[in-house]
């Protein structure tokens, strides 16, 4: 079972609330579901917490469009 899945265009949680009687899983698909979901300690812990987070902003950089790299630099700021 794992904790974290990354996909292409998501973010599979393994839902820590719903631990040890089910097992499922929260899909995340911009940053702004990812930050939902640490809020409502879908994640937990220090270390699985930072990973998501970071994972978050590559699954918001990766859809950003824009043509050049500052523009997209300041998207993602």
């Amino acid at each position: 079972m794992e904790a974290i899945i990354y996909e292409q265009d998501s973010l599979k949680l393994l839902d820590q609330r719903r631990l040890p009687h089910e097992v499922v899983y929260v899909v995340c698909r911009d940053p702004f579901e990812v930050a939902q979901a640490i809020r409502q300690m879908v994640v937990r812990g220090a270390p699985a917490i930072g990973i998501v987070a970071a994972l978050g902003l590559s699954l918001g950089a990766r859809q950003i469009k824009d043509g050049n790299f500052p523009q997209f630099l300041s998207r993602v700021e």
